[in-house]
Formats: structure tokens, sequence, C-alpha cells
């Protein structure tokens, strides 16, 4: 993955208090067509950014994969556009290096392969920060997201990352990492800091520095420590894009909707859980009737065993009754060769009549048994269904098993998050407790001392991150 550095700059030039209702606009750039060392979403950081901007009331000039001549044209349209302006913002989404103490955007369609062509054929940030201070616009504002790692192989001279740059007093500056590191380029539509950036930029009432402190902590997280946004600021007053005013009963807005929130998932739960024991006794009554289907099915395997038994004796039957037939052609053959003596035709044919009766005897057993193997057949059929209905019957039973081992596991999880949400509640009960006494102390402080003045309301201040 290429790796991407959205070094971002933000400097705030402050001049006075804070900034009233006044014209503002912005000039976005995003260059991202490098050929092999082309960037992934840079021109989508450009973009949303120009988007965000024209919401929160900019007036944004916009500029996509730009080289030098077009980048020079754009600052001068900007800094025309600056002389009746009170805000100003200049944004950049693209490859940026450092080389000799500067930092120097990379236009489009440039070969740059030393430190001295970077001079001519790179737009100094520095240019772009005299146009706007220049203007004598009273809020000046510059993000650069830039690609701080060295986009051309054969550049000599430049640097690793963007330096760090300082402000007069009154400004923030506000990098997507610590200076002369890299930052990863993100896997989504944007970059990780212009991600983060575009998530917080239109809050209503969130001043810049709490801004870019959200900003920082959403990096930070998200790349898992391996990117921390930095800051210097010396701002005395207060800025925010989406306008510094805030609801008035936010907080407890906020308490009351999680105290509700917390409510209804409590009932849910209890609803689930009432379902699940609903369900356990269901399968309670399943398992009683799986145990009956059991015991039968034992009971017929028994069958069969007699069964099998009767089927060997049949066997043994068939066998005989084979030998008689034998026996009886034997007799019949001997006697057609006895044929002329008449005594021993006689006594041949008595003999042929005990073998006839007990072909008889034989037959009528045969078919006997062949009654009880059509009954064995019928039963061995009943036998294969019960069989299959046995099978079923374990896979559901298999089924059942884990459904409830399922079940408990779910009950367990579901008591404990009941136990976490009614600890959860009583806390945010015992905070809006706290808070309602500090609002009544609070007010009872500010009686006692009166309303500050404005002197001491606007005190200038030094914030260090």
């Amino acid at each position: 993955m290429l790796v991407r550095v959205a070094g971002i700059l933000a400097l705030v030039f402050w001049a006075g208090s804070t900034a009233r209702a006044a014209s503002k606009i912005a000039l976005v750039i995003g260059n991202q067509s490098y050929g092999e060392q082309a960037l992934k979403n840079a021109a989508n950081d450009a973009k949303d950014m120009a988007a965000a901007l024209k919401k929160v009331g900019f007036e944004v000039i916009h500029a996509q994969d730009a080289d030098l001549r077009a980048m020079e044209d754009a600052v001068r349209r900007f800094g025309d556009g600056l002389k009746s302006s009170e805000v100003a913002l200049f944004y950049y989404a693209g490859h940026g290096v450092q080389a000799s103490g500067a930092n120097y955007l990379i236009p489009v369609k440039q070969d740059i392969r030393s430190e001295t062509d970077l001079k001519y054929k790179a737009l100094d940030v520095g240019y772009v920060l005299d146009t706007m201070e220049d203007s004598g616009s009273k809020l000046n504002i510059v993000i650069l997201d830039a690609c701080r790692n060295n986009p051309f192989r054969g550049l000599r001279g430049g640097s690793r990352g963007l330096q760090g740059m300082s402000g007069p007093t009154g400004s923030i500056i506000a990098f997507a990492t610590a200076p002369n590191n890299v930052a990863e380029d993100g896997s989504g539509r944007n970059g990780v800091y212009t991600k983060y950036l575009l998530k917080n930029l239109d809050t209503p009432g969130l001043g810049v520095e709490e801004m870019f402190k959200r900003v920082r902590i959403g990096v930070s997280q998200e790349t898992g420590g391996r990117q921390t946004p930095w800051e210097n600021s010396s701002l005395s007053s207060d800025f925010c894009f989406a306008g510094c005013e805030k609801p008035a009963d936010a907080e407890d807005g906020r308490k009351s909707a999680d105290m509700d929130r917390i409510q209804q998932e409590n009932e849910r739960l209890m609803n689930e859980l009432n379902k699940m024991r609903a369900e356990r006794e269901t399968n309670v009554a399943r398992v009683e009737e799986l145990r009956k289907i059991q015991q039968e099915k034992e009971q017929l395997e028994r069958k069969i065993q007699t069964i099998d038994v009767d089927r060997t004796a049949q066997k043994d039957y068939e066998t005989r009754l084979m030998a008689i037939q034998r026996e009886k052609e034997e007799l019949e053959k001997a006697l057609r060769d006895r044929d002329k003596s008449s005594e021993d035709r006689t006594a041949s044919l008595a003999e042929l009549a005990r073998v006839g009766q007990e072909k008889q005897q034989l037959e009528t057993e045969l078919k006997r048994y062949q009654q009880v193997d059509q009954m064995r057949q019928a039963q061995q059929e009943e036998l294969d269904r019960l069989k299959k209905e046995k099978d079923k019957l374990e896979q559901e039973t298999k089924r059942f098993s884990m459904m409830d081992k399922t079940r408990n596991s779910r009950m367990e999880e579901l008591e404990k998050m009941k136990s976490d949400n009614e600890r959860l509640l009583s806390t945010l009960k015992e905070k809006d407790a706290e808070l309602s006494e500090s609002k009544a102390a609070l007010r009872e402080a500010a009686k006692d001392r009166g309303a500050p003045s404005r002197r001491e309301e606007y005190a200038p201040m030094i914030v260090n991150p």
C-alpha cells in the first residue's frame, strides 16, 4: 500500500476578538495523478472538504490535478478574493516535501529530481501564507493534507515528512502526525486525518481546538497509536466552523435520552428473557417426547431380534425340504426300476404315498414360513422406517441440545447486560444529581462574585497539547 502522509498543517492567524459573522472564502486544491506515485484518495479529500466548507458558509474555489501554473493562478485569484473577506481558508491534498527549511506542495506533470527543482517547479507553502497574511483578513486558516514521504525516486535533498511550522500569537498549527514522521493513507474514501476533520468540522458549538483534539483521538485510535496528530496553539479566543452557540440543555437532554434508551433496552431484554424461558419449557416437553420414542425404538429392536431367530429356523426347514425332495426323486427312480415286481411296486407305492404325505406336510410348513417371512419383511420395513425416524429424532435432539446451550449462554449474557444497564442507570442518576448540585453552586457563586469583566473574559492564553 502506498504510504500517504496526511500531513495536515492548520495555521490560524487570529486578529482581535471572536470573529463576527462575515464573508468567508476558501481555496481547495486536490492533486492525485502523479503517474506511478499516484495517490488513492486526494481527489475525494478535496471534493469532500469543498462540499463541507460550502455547507458551513464558505465561498469555495476548487482546483483538481493542477500543474504549477494552475496552482499559482488559483492562489492569485484566492488572494484577490480575500480583499473583501474576513475569514480565509486554504486546503491542499496531495504530495508534499520539505527541503532546506521550507515545505513544498508538488504539482502534477512535474519532473522533480533535486532540491533545486523544488524551488522552481513546486509551490512553496510560504507563498500561500504570505498571500493570506497580506490580505488583511481577520481569520486565516491553512490546512495541508500532504503526502509526507518522498514521492520521487531520483529526488536528492528532500527530507522525510514536513517540518514543523510556527505562527504568530493568536494562531493554531496542527499536523496529522508528529513533525518529520509519516501518516497513514487510510483504506476508505478519505485519508485518515481528513476523514476525522470532515466528521467534526460541522459540529455546532465545537471550538477549533476541541475539534483538533477530537480529530487527534479518532486518528490515534484508528491507527493503533502509530499516528498521533500534533498541535501548537496560542489562540486567545474561540472560533467554530459551524457557530459557537450550544443548546442550553444539551447535556440534560443527552442524559435523559440515555436513561430512556437504557430503560427501553431493559424492557427489550426482559421480553427476550421471558421468550427464552417459554422456549425452554417447550424444549423440556419435546425432550420427554423423545424419551418415549426411544423406549418404543428399543421394543421394536427386541421384536426384530425375535424375527431374526424365526428366519434361522425357516432356513433349516427349507434345507430339510430340499433333502426330502431329493429323497423323493431317488425313490421315484427306484420305483421305476422295480416296476416289474408288483410287490416291490406296492411297497414303492406305499413309500411314495408316505413321501407324498411328508411332502404335503413340508409344503404346508413352507407356506407357513413364507407367511412368517412376509410378516418379517413388513416388520423389516417398519424397522427401517423407525430407524430413519430414530436418526431424525437424534438430529433433532442434538439441535435442541445446541439450542439449549445457546439459550443458556444468551440468558447469562442478558442477565449480565441487565446488571450492567442497571448499574449504568444508577450511575447516571448519581451524575445527574451531582450536575444539579454543581449548577446550583455555580449560580450561587456567580451571584456572589458578579459577572467577569470583558478584559478578564478575553485574557490571552497559550494552549499546548
